[in-house]
């Protein structure tokens, strides 16, 4: 692909990502992520045929974004620190996640509704952050770090859910300070 056309792609992916996190899958249509990319509606089909395609590419985007985030954190000291690097992800986007909800748990809610391989992809973000977070809890020696792993993600998607529901990203900023306590007691 050339260069132009990679950047045009790219920022399709971008303009979808942040189009589907505000109105949801259901409620996007390709016409609008073309418009709002700048492009002819038609346009968007040169680079995706289906929004099951687009889907598939705003996973592989937020995986990319994930892995440069986890590299940015194995500078710190240990493996709490890198816990705390994680859960301040949520409280830093408490703000953006009380309004539209967790980027990646919104579109898995959504999709898993309907099941299929976008759906599937789509919890892609969701277990690399868990496998991430059970190597982190193996390092600080628990022996169940799987369910410390499995309790931390999901803690941090209800935190989303929760403060979404209520718009409310105070409760979120809250449950991120209670989840870094336990993080430090461990």
């Amino acid at each position: 692909m050339q260069e132009r056309s990679k950047k045009r792609r790219e920022r399709l992916v971008r303009r979808a990502a942040q189009r589907i996190h505000r109105h949801g899958y259901t409620r996007t249509t390709l016409a609008e992520v073309a418009k709002s990319a700048r492009m002819p509606p038609g346009g968007i089909y040169y680079y995706f045929k289906t929004k099951d395609a687009l889907v598939h590419a705003i996973v592989d985007l937020r995986m990319q974004e994930l892995e440069k985030l986890v590299g940015s954190w194995a500078g710190l000291p240990g493996p709490k620190e890198k816990l705390i690097a994680l859960i301040n992800v949520w409280r830093d986007d408490s703000e953006v996640d009380a309004r539209y909800g967790c980027p990646l748990g919104s579109l898995c809610s959504e999709l898993a509704k309907g099941g299929g391989k976008a759906a599937e992809a789509a919890a892609r973000p969701l277990e690399r952050i868990r496998q991430w977070s059970e190597q982190q809890f193996r390092q600080c020696g628990h022996g169940d770090a799987a369910g410390l792993a499995e309790h931390l993600v999901m803690a941090l998607q209800g935190a989303s859910l929760v403060a979404n529901a209520f718009r409310d990203p105070d409760a979120l900023l809250r449950e991120t300070a209670r989840l870094k306590q336990w993080i430090e007691s461990l």
